[in-house]
């Protein structure tokens, strides 16, 4: 199952009708105007507006829905109603639910100010409120916020570079100023070494990867010059790997050759590999040559970037102890069944984030281009999502599984 918060819709009518016979609720449903409302629910009288919300499973394996929850606005002030909470939802999500309100709030109405009013059917809530309110009314339930920054999520693996965006500095400025609180610049060329240098200087929460992709790899490359840009800040050689997707790519044994040199990089300077691996479709050559590879260098930690293999690979990687996997937007979008199964059954330990920037956008912005490192925000809440996690709670978990991983003395706890 992919549980997610969804707006009630007119196609969710009659899974809300099957939920409320299966539990016996005292709701009724009726649909005016293309919108859905609870005819016999009070809670809509005499507020500006009112949004309605359901729990569902995105992959239609459960056939009711999991919670439904409303929210009311009368100027700055919303008033939250939880009449319906499932026994079979995780307790976690009820957290869950109190993060996606702040962050509607935030996102649609950008207040300075803001107060969140609980109906009795909603006080389990009250505990997660209760951590970022600047003040509670216990006579009216009430909460009292002021439009924060919560979250400083992690990019590992991103590309900002001037082929790309105009102004990459100005770029990445924004970037931390809104919900971004490390990236990982990554390289693929020669050419870019320098750029990645120049990038790397614009703040202390840029930090470097530097190698040669393996589409971009020849036979007479001397990668022990790869040894002349690494200083404090290269956290890993990166992105390496094997790629044989097309006809026209190096050979082989070429790829191989260059993998294998710049792994000894890795190793002699005791850092991680970030790999980049394709196959051809329908085969897994170059992931059968990787799996021999790392178990090979069992002492070099081995980041699979933009993981997206089948569930049978997966299985036999996540047995080893020095692989990790990064995801990107592709959890996002609708058809990664198989990769949002291999998140479900992925540990917390072995789980990063990134964007490729500026590639990949995730839902529900896949179009966007160039892709932007603050769109991780999707990547993070369907990981949580899956996790039974708040982003707030991932966030940390990632924070901490990079100073493990990558040494990063200067990653707080993210929260």
């Amino acid at each position: 199952m992919y549980l997610k918060i969804q707006q009630f819709l007119p196609r969710y009518l009659e899974l809300f009708q099957k939920t409320i016979k299966e539990f016996n609720l005292e709701l009724n449903v009726v649909t005016k105007k293309g919108k859905n409302k609870i005819s016999n629910f009070d809670y809509y009288q005499n507020f500006e507006t009112n949004y309605e919300f359901l729990v569902i499973d995105e992959h239609k394996q459960a056939d009711f829905i999991f919670a439904f929850f409303v929210l009311s606005r009368k100027g700055q002030t919303f008033y939250l109603n939880l009449p319906f909470f499932s026994q079979f939802l995780d307790k976690n999500w009820i957290n869950i639910i109190g993060e996606f309100i702040l962050d509607f709030i935030e996102e649609n109405y950008h207040f300075e100010t803001f107060y969140v009013q609980i109906s009795n059917l909603g006080i389990k809530i009250n505990n997660f409120f209760q951590k970022f309110a600047i003040s509670f009314d216990g006579n009216s339930n009430t909460f009292k916020f002021n439009l924060v920054k919560r979250y400083e999520f992690i990019d590992i693996h991103c590309h900002p570079f001037s082929e790309y965006f105009q102004d990459s500095k100005a770029q990445v400025d924004n970037w931390f100023k809104k919900n971004i609180g490390l990236i990982f610049v990554v390289g693929t060329s020669w050419e870019y070494l320098e750029e990645i240098k120049k990038i790397g200087n614009y703040s202390k929460k840029i930090y470097k990867i530097i190698g040669i992709h393996p589409t971009l790899v020849a036979a007479n490359d001397n990668f022990s010059l790869l040894e002349n840009h690494i200083d404090d800040k290269v956290l890993a050689i990166g992105e390496v790997g094997l790629d044989f997707y097309y006809e026209n790519n190096p050979p082989k044994e070429v790829q191989i050759k260059a993998l294998l040199d710049q792994i000894q990089i890795a190793k002699s300077k005791k850092i991680p590999v970030m790999l980049h691996i394709r196959d051809k479709s329908g085969e897994n050559q170059a992931m059968k040559l990787i799996s021999e590879i790392v178990t090979k260098f069992s002492e070099i930690n081995f980041i699979f970037h933009n993981f997206s293999t089948n569930y049978e690979i997966f299985q036999k990687l996540v047995k080893k102890n020095n692989c990790f996997f990064s995801f990107s937007g592709v959890i996002t979008f609708k058809k990664s069944i198989e990769l949002r199964r291999i998140i479900k059954e992925t540990p917390l330990e072995k789980i990063f984030t990134e964007t490729d920037v500026p590639y990949l956008s995730p839902e529900p912005n896949r179009q966007l281009w160039p892709n932007v490192s603050p769109q991780i925000q999707w990547t993070y809440q369907t990981i949580a999502n899956l996790k039974n996690l708040t982003k707030i709670e991932l966030s940390e978990i990632i924070y901490r599984n990079v100073r493990k991983i990558f040494k990063v003395k200067n990653a707080k706890t993210g929260s």
